[in-house]
């Protein structure tokens, strides 16, 4: 998002913005976020709370932080300030509640994964009534060149039976999963919580990427990535736990012979996708085997 030599400038600019709401202001050991976004820390004056300053928030990260903590606050942490300027300089921020607990792992004993869920499922439903601004639509050809950078690195499996497969598996996943406003992005390290673990408690969205996609997709992402120990508990069969929260919400959903389908077709895919984007997992057998298996058991369906 910056360039180093700009660094000092958006720092300094964000204390003069900032100071008269934020005390002690300084930069989080880990400046760079995935989005290219800077991290500070800082105290918020009124109530004396521990905040997050993110700077270089995207025009869509930006819109959605703000309709959610609007619509939905239950779901996200709380948001205390945000804008697209900093001063002179056209740069998106926030200023958020630091929540203490999260990312959410192995210490949770497995609800991890059913906390991650029911928050997506969540946020689906809570979308349903914002304007969607800034918010794409993925369609089979934009989703056909994410798959050509997990191609380019050789997956294992029959990776060329579910690609010949895509477009009609495409149209077959479309008339049978719904397309929602989706986090885009829903992983461990964007899940956090109020509560320490083990104890299951109500899991808070941060950095989201809405697109509207089909919603099975908040599902097989996590999985794909949480496929690198087969002991870890509860990181399978994502796409029908959240089928049945959906369905617990009265959202659309499906079971039987179509939840498995639409099961094995979103985890190849993603399986595929991610195998390009994550080189250093290559090595490890749980994952390596796990895509194997997710890539075999879609391109065997005879849907």
């Amino acid at each position: 998002m910056f360039s180093s030599h700009t660094i000092t400038v958006v720092v300094e600019r964000a204390e003069q913005v900032l100071s008269p709401i934020v005390r002690a202001i300084t930069v989080e050991q880990q400046e760079w976020s995935a989005g290219g976004g800077m991290h500070l820390a800082g105290i918020w004056r009124t109530t004396e709370t521990p905040v997050l300053i993110k700077l270089g928030v995207n025009a869509n990260q930006l819109y959605w932080t703000q309709q959610m903590a609007a619509v939905a606050p239950y779901l996200v942490p709380l948001l205390y300030a945000s804008g697209e300027e900093l001063g002179d300089l056209s740069i998106g921020w926030t200023v958020m509640e630091r929540i203490a607990f999260g990312p959410l792992g192995p210490a949770w004993n497995g609800d991890e994964f059913e906390m991650l869920l029911e928050a997506a499922v969540k946020f689906q439903f809570a979308t349903r009534i914002v304007e969607p601004r800034h918010t794409a639509t993925l369609d089979v050809t934009l989703f056909r060149r994410w798959l050509q950078v997990g191609l380019s690195a050789a997956p294992p499996g029959p990776v060329e039976i579910v690609m010949e497969r895509l477009e009609r598996d495409w149209a077959w996943v479309a008339a049978t999963c719904a397309f929602e406003i989706c986090h885009g992005d829903v992983h461990m390290c964007n899940v956090l919580t109020r509560t320490p673990p083990p104890q299951r408690s109500d899991a808070l969205l941060i950095d989201s990427q809405p697109i509207r996609q089909p919603w099975a997709f908040d599902a097989a992402y996590p999985q794909i990535l949480n496929s690198i120990d087969r002991s870890r508990v509860g990181y399978q069969e994502l796409v029908p736990k959240m089928a049945r929260i959906r369905a617990a919400y009265g959202m659309q959903s499906c079971d039987g012979h179509d939840l498995t389908t639409l099961s094995r077709i979103t985890l190849a895919w993603f399986a595929i996708r991610l195998w390009g984007l994550t080189p250093e997992r290559h090595s490890i057998t749980d994952y390596r085997e796990e895509t194997e298996r997710y890539i075999t058991e879609s391109a065997a369906l005879g849907h």
